[in-house]
C-alpha cells in the first residue's frame, strides 16, 4: 500500500493513468434539467373553475362525513 502511495507523488506508472476519454465535450450549465423543476409550457392539471368545484366537491364530502360519525358517535351513547 505504501508502494501505490508512493508511486502518486512520482512520475512513475501509477501517475501516468488517464481517464479512458480525454475529450468529453463541455456542456452548458443550463442543457441539464433541474430535478423536481416544473416543465414549462403545460398548461396546469386543473382550470381554476375546475379546482373550485373539487374544492368544493371536498369540503362537502368532509362536511358529510363529519356529521355521519357525530351521528355514529352520538347513538353508541
Amino acid at each position: 500500500m505504501l508502494a501505490a502511495l508512493a508511486g502518486c507523488t512520482s512520475d512513475g506508472p501509477l501517475a501516468s493513468i488517464t481517464p479512458p476519454n480525454p475529450d468529453v465535450p463541455k456542456v452548458e450549465a443550463d442543457n441539464f434539467p433541474s430535478i423536481g423543476a416544473q416543465p414549462t409550457g403545460r398548461p396546469p392539471p386543473l382550470s381554476a373553475e375546475d379546482r373550485a368545484k373539487l374544492q368544493a366537491d371536498l369540503e362537502a364530502l368532509a362536511k358529510d362525513r363529519e356529521a355521519k360519525l357525530k351521528r355514529s358517535i352520538g347513538a353508541d351513547n
